[in-house]
């Protein structure tokens, strides 16, 4: 029995170790960021918009489907989005690791929960009134799912965007809520359906 535990204990430091150690954070697998990443005068820029990920494999050496590096693409698509509009995109991590496989994605998380990782991901204190949300695939039925929420409860937002859901749902709350079923990203003109205006000058 204390064999038993021993190894139970051995088990949790090296997990515990694996999260705090450089492969946490292994440039291969995406991490909770605030795009654009790497570009000093951005840290001026509001935070305008959360981005939900598709699901992906969160730990260890395969990239199952490809699906890391085609995250990867989507968020450099984003930070090329966030440059263009002088504005911030968070982008948190799903709070779900399916067992079954190893994929990351975003379970059960509320609202509220994903606002709290965002801020967290731009390191920020609040998020402004006027944001937009966007989920692709696994983070496009949870955007579905809060698009879902009652309008009241949305006043904040300008646009929620589900991407990738496969299936035709229909636009409420005067617009707010609007669903792209192909599982293509960026969908086509993205600028226009988050509403973004571009700075003064462009």
């Amino acid at each position: 029995m204390d064999r038993i535990l021993g190894e139970a204990a051995t088990a949790l430091l090296l997990m515990g170790a694996w999260w705090s150690s450089p492969a946490a954070a292994d440039p291969a697998i995406p991490q909770s960021t605030c795009l654009p990443e790497n570009v000093p005068e951005s840290g001026g820029w509001p935070v305008k918009i959360i981005y939900l990920h598709g699901w992906f494999a969160a730990a260890g050496p395969t990239d199952t489907y490809g699906n890391r590096v085609g995250e990867l693409a989507n968020r450099d698509q984003l930070a090329a989005l966030a440059r263009q509009y002088h504005i911030r995109i968070a982008a948190p991590l799903g709070t779900q690791v399916l067992p079954s496989n190893g994929m990351l994605q975003w379970g059960k998380a509320d609202l509220p929960q994903i606002e709290q990782a965002s801020m967290a991901a731009c390191h920020v204190s609040a998020l402004p009134d006027g944001l937009s949300l966007i989920g692709f695939s696994s983070g496009g039925f949870k955007a579905r799912d809060i698009g879902l929420m009652p309008c009241e409860a949305l006043a904040r937002y300008t646009a929620i965007l589900a991407v990738g859901t496969q299936t035709r749902l229909v636009s409420r709350c005067d617009g707010k809520f609007r669903n792209i079923p192909e599982h293509k990203f960026p969908p086509d003109d993205l600028g226009r359906l988050l509403n973004l205006t571009l700075p003064a000058g462009q």
